[in-house]
């Protein structure tokens, strides 16, 4: 009997479409939804779904020889010049090996990943967000309404992390994945009123993503994710309007203006019940205490007390700051992290000050610029630019008074945008 083998060099497998081609794909696909359903805890496993990533996304790049545009080179470059100035000033700070993860790994195979997306990898990961968004909605609500009977409540959290007290519009849900929701909530309401296209989900979908993340939302007391839900998809509908064709005069049908009115009376009336429940009224009350610096709770006065101590720090080496994994003398936030602060980006400039803080405000710049160019080159992307700037623009925004760039499972919301524009281009560049 003779065996045969397929060398690692046959086109069947190396080749856009052969079995490791596919695997990879699957790996991209699958980590992706993990990282959506459980973006912090269980290290190990996480570690793992990283480490498929990133081999995935370097198959992917070498063997269909998916280049970065040149508008995005630049970024890269300079993303990597603060990663460098961060991580060569702060060597030797006690928490400068815990900080590598986030601070040098998690951009670095991100990159990579968003140079290896197709539009068509792009297509699908819109599909499992919209179906991970649906479940993580359907879990939270299954985990409120089941808080005093146990069950399956006391299964799911052992699997989901967190601790969840009260009941139904009364609770509060902390397991890992609410902070998903975070990018995932507006996403899918910019995805719901904007045109579709071939890229994005079914609108039906979108609309039922849309729906269950604000209920789950409303449910599970995260104020922050409900003033975002409600704030970043009126900017970037704003934003989608102002950088429309004016040549083109925009038409809408009958059916179109019926959704528009209809989807406007559902909201207000779901203001006005949202308006009884405990979490929009603390909601309310964090955002006047932001806007005028008066904390309305303990949480908000111990994050307003690090701005002081934060920019002593970074006054005390304001030109290339202390370096990742940096401590205050005689000042923690967290029992055994002493480096860990939740106003991110007062902790950033005392990280990198400001060399690294003006490298930073360059890449998003010249982001912005390829953004522009991108719609420019590929106007029929436009709402799935919209949708995916939805989700990068809520995590940044969110980072402020929470860390969650501090945890790899989320890098996916701003390099997911960084991935379309690279399609763009690039698609744009082979069709010339």
């Amino acid at each position: 009997m003779t065996v045969t083998s397929t060398p690692l060099t046959s086109p069947g497998l190396l080749a856009p479409g052969g079995k490791l081609a596919s695997a990879a794909h699957w790996g991209i696909l699958g980590t992706f939804a993990y990282l959506l359903m459980i973006p912090v805890g269980h290290t190990p496993v996480l570690l793992v779904a990283l480490l498929v990533m990133a081999a995935s996304s370097v198959f992917l790049i070498a063997s269909e020889r998916r280049p970065l545009v040149r508008e995005l080179r630049v970024p890269a470059i300079l993303s990597a010049a603060v990663i460098v100035l961060g991580v060569v000033v702060g060597f030797g700070n006690e928490g400068w090996a815990h900080s590598l993860i986030a601070w040098a790994a998690a951009p670095i195979l991100f990159w990579t990943w968003a140079a290896a997306l197709t539009d068509e990898l792009i297509r699908k990961l819109l599909w499992v967000s919209v179906w991970v968004t649906i479940a993580l909605s359907a879990i939270t609500l299954l985990i409120a309404f089941t808080i005093p009977t146990g069950f399956p409540a006391s299964v799911l959290h052992p699997i989901f992390g967190g601790n969840s007290r009260g009941f139904a519009f009364g609770a509060t849900i902390a397991i890992y994945g609410t902070s998903t929701l975070m990018a995932t909530a507006p996403m899918w309401v910019v995805g719901a009123i904007l045109p579709r296209t071939s890229v994005l989900p079914d609108r039906r979908w979108m609309i039922a993503a849309a729906v269950a993340s604000l209920v789950a939302t409303v449910v599970s007391s995260r104020r922050a994710t409900v003033v975002l839900a409600i704030l970043i998809p009126i900017i970037i509908l704003i934003a989608y309007w102002l950088t429309r064709d004016r040549s083109k005069r925009v038409t809408m049908s009958t059916r179109t203006r019926w959704f528009i009115a209809g989807g406007a009376v559902v909201l207000v009336l779901a203001a006005i019940g949202a308006s009884f429940t405990v979490v929009v009224r603390r909601t309310v009350l964090g955002v006047v205490g932001l806007a005028t610096g008066q904390a309305q709770t303990l949480d908000e006065r111990l994050r307003f007390e690090q701005l002081p101590r934060l920019w002593d720090e970074f006054l005390a080496s304001p030109i290339w700051g202390q370096g990742i994994g940096m401590t205050i003398d005689g000042y923690t936030r967290h029992p055994t992290r002493a480096w860990v602060f939740e106003m991110q980006y007062h902790m950033l400039l005392a990280h990198i000050g400001v060399l690294g803080a003006a490298m930073l405000i360059a890449t998003v710049v010249l982001i912005i610029i390829a953004l522009w160019k991108a719609m420019k080159a590929r106007p029929d992307m436009r709402p799935v630019f919209a949708v995916v700037a939805a989700a990068a623009l809520s995590i940044l925004v969110g980072n402020a008074l929470n860390p969650l760039l501090q945890a790899p499972g989320h890098f996916w919301s701003v390099f997911l945008l960084i991935a379309c524009i690279n399609v763009a281009l690039l698609s744009k560049r082979q069709a010339d």
